[in-house]
């Protein structure tokens, strides 16, 4: 069946007299002519290289209902009423949802058509494993009313489960008259796949997901408006996405279980770029588990958190890992730049490793509640600028967190890079080997807890400001300071350290140790609080602080 260029073929409806729209529906469907261009055939090809135009909103213009379908050609299904249908609408009369295409059958393939100003769907894909590759779908309402059902293509049917419905290669767009779908892709498909496509400008949701083993990859998302650019309700692999300018946050996934977010760039999200929720309805006692967070790449502006994981549920085996976190804005009530993976039920099984998160307005990471879990190897840049908890990390409510090899550089209000808190208090801490360079403060403990708990603290260190890495030691015996082999040694009280300019730097020293390093020749003073000299050697020495 072929439709040549160059012609328009217009389907007029003209059941009843069309001055009721109830009459019109019901006697069309009675009479089983509402829908203007069907067929039934298997393995037929239908090639549109011209333009099929729909003159009423009530009318599905093409409806296809045999397996092994091509639909294809450079041509244009449009619905030309006017008129854009809310199937959420309170009024029955409009609760009705009028498509450009249905496809009902099976392993169909609709290929290279422009749809246009779909009254309720674009594509109506409600079999199984059918094909929609490299089409456009422009235009739609120019508003944002009340329901949620203007899609570019929807896979579902109700009360049946479908499987593998595949999207590729679709650019979803507003029209010059500046009409839009709300969202571009609806499924409800197991085993959906959308790949390769464009969503610019949407009023919701470039793809909404309500199923499993969903997959979304190399697609663009640009300004989707009211909602998350991607949002899914049973787990998602969303991978190498490209995510720019979406108000109201990039990846939304609810029950997360199987869920891989890596490899994408995403820029300026108004909300939180990655957000990881329960189900709704879900008791505190649902098990979600295998959470991937894995090289992504967020340049972030927005009002909330970068990655935003907050269950209250239990949540295991969640690997946060090789992200890049950059904030270009300081707004923020808990900072554009946090990592935040809380669990207000308990989590297990962390590992939160490798990440950078340059720029925060209070921290860089917050974990509540997590069990059995690893923070290891992270770099926190310019964190804390401005926060009423100053520290890099804040663990609130943890047991058996290993705080090991992360280095936080540049501005922080104080000189805190783990603070350790909460109500409940925090158990069987280690935090070891972590080095903070040019803190801001020069005084207290590195790694601080403030509710009685077990924390082990080694190896943990602090360079003075201005200097950059590690200072190798030389020896500190009693009274006296010699360079020899790396010792160290515990002393009390505030201690002040005078250089060759005469800046006095003041550290607490405490139950802490201390190393101090040669860096030139010259003369130097190390004293207690009383102002007593300990040892007065030919050196100009600097410090860092080992706990």
């Amino acid at each position: 069946m072929v439709f040549p260029s160059g012609n328009t073929f217009r389907i007029v409806n003209s059941t009843g007299s069309g001055a009721t729209i109830v009459d019109r529906r019901a006697s069309a469907v009675s009479g089983g002519t509402l829908y203007a261009l069907t067929c039934s055939t298997n393995n037929i090809t239908l090639v549109i290289d011209g333009t099929i135009e729909g003159t009423s909103p009530l009318d599905d213009i093409i409806r296809l209902s045999g397996d092994h379908v091509t639909v294809k050609g450079s041509g244009k299904i449009i619905n030309t009423s006017g008129e854009f249908l809310d199937t959420n609408s309170p009024d029955l009369l409009v609760q009705w949802r009028p498509s450009n295409l249905v496809l009902l059958g099976d392993n169909c393939l609709v290929m290279g058509l422009t749809i246009e100003d779909q009254a309720t769907v674009g594509v109506y894909d409600q079999g199984n494993n059918n094909k929609i590759e490299s089409c456009i779908f422009v235009g739609g309402p120019t508003a944002h009313g009340s329901g949620t059902v203007q899609f570019g293509v929807q896979q579902t049917v109700s009360g049946q489960v479908r499987y593998g419905g595949t999207v590729s290669n679709c650019t979803f767009k507003r029209s010059s008259g500046n009409g839009a779908c709300y969202s571009g892709v609806f499924s409800v498909c197991i085993d959906a796949v959308i790949n390769g496509c464009t969503f610019d400008d949407l009023f919701e949701h470039g793809v909404y997901l309500n199923n499993t083993g969903n997959n979304v990859t190399g697609c663009t998302f640009r300004n989707i408006q009211t909602a998350s650019a991607v949002q899914a309700f049973n787990g998602v692999n969303a991978v190498a996405n490209t995510f720019i300018g979406c108000s109201f946050g990039s990846i939304s996934v609810q029950r997360p279980n199987n869920t891989v977010i890596s490899s994408n760039s995403i820029i300026d999200s108004g909300l939180s770029a990655i957000a990881i929720r329960k189900g709704t309805s879900d008791l505190a006692s649902e098990v979600y588990r295998n959470l991937v967070i894995s090289g992504n790449t967020i340049t972030f502006s927005g009002s909330q958190q970068a990655i935003d994981v907050v269950m209250e549920a239990v949540l295991e085996h969640v690997n946060i890992s090789n992200n890049t976190v950059y904030s270009t804005s300081s707004e923020g009530t808990f900072g554009p730049a946090r990592i935040d993976a809380i669990s207000g039920g308990v989590g297990r099984y962390l590992n939160f490793s490798n990440n950078i998160i340059n720029g925060s307005e209070i921290y860089g990471l917050y974990l509540r509640g997590f069990e059995n879990s690893t923070v290891r190897g992270n770099t926190f840049i310019d964190v804390s600028k401005g926060g009423a908890i100053d520290a890099a990390v804040i663990l609130f409510n943890c047991d058996g967190v290993v705080f090991d090899s992360n280095t936080v550089k540049a501005v922080l209000n104080t000189n805190r890079i783990l603070y350790a808190t909460g109500a409940d208090g925090n158990s069987n801490v280690t935090a070891s080997n972590n080095n903070g360079i040019d803190l801001v403060g020069t005084t207290g403990d590195i790694c601080t807890i403030d509710v009685s708990a077990n924390m082990s603290k080694y190896g943990n260190g602090r360079n003075s400001a201005g200097t950059k890495g590690i200072f190798q030691p030389v020896n500190v015996t009693g009274a006296t300071i010699n360079t020899g082999a790396a010792t160290s040694v515990r002393l009390g009280g505030l201690v002040a350290i005078t250089p060759a300019n005469n800046t006095a730097e003041f550290i607490q020293a405490g139950a802490e140790q201390i190393r101090v390093t040669a860096i030139a020749d010259g003369s130097f003073t190390w004293a207690t609080a009383s102002g007593s000299p300990i040892g007065v050697p030919n050196a100009i020495y600097m410090y860092e602080i080992i706990q």
